[in-house]
């Protein structure tokens, strides 16, 4: 599936990425149940939501650590599992990390 958003000028671009009818489950708990989500390129977008709602499950499928049970993810029309090497040069990713106390906020 190749999805398009058509922009206000009527223009057609093609979604930075894209992640269509996504399910990934962990034992009994669903992460990610039907999830659907894109975003377009130059945008910014925050996922909120509580402590196991699929957040982080969302984001590790987008740049290729977790491959879910089912559907499509997309980013810059490629599977992030499959991404030329140019493109994955584009796609970041960083981890939550928490710093002891003693390390100063400007160290970081």
């Amino acid at each position: 599936m190749n999805m398009q958003h058509v922009s206000i000028d009527g223009s057609a671009e093609q979604p930075a990425f894209s992640l269509t009818n996504v399910h990934q489950s962990f034992g009994a708990t669903k992460a990610l149940d039907g999830f659907c989500l894109q975003g377009q390129q130059g945008r910014v977008i925050g996922l909120v939501g509580r402590n196991g709602a699929g957040k982080s499950t969302a984001i590790r499928s987008l740049v290729g650590l977790s491959q879910p049970s089912s559907g499509q993810v997309q980013v810059f029309g490629q599977s992030p599992w499959h991404m030329e090497p140019p493109l994955r040069q584009r796609v970041g990713y960083m981890v939550k990390v928490a710093f002891p106390s003693w390390v100063p906020a400007r160290a970081i």
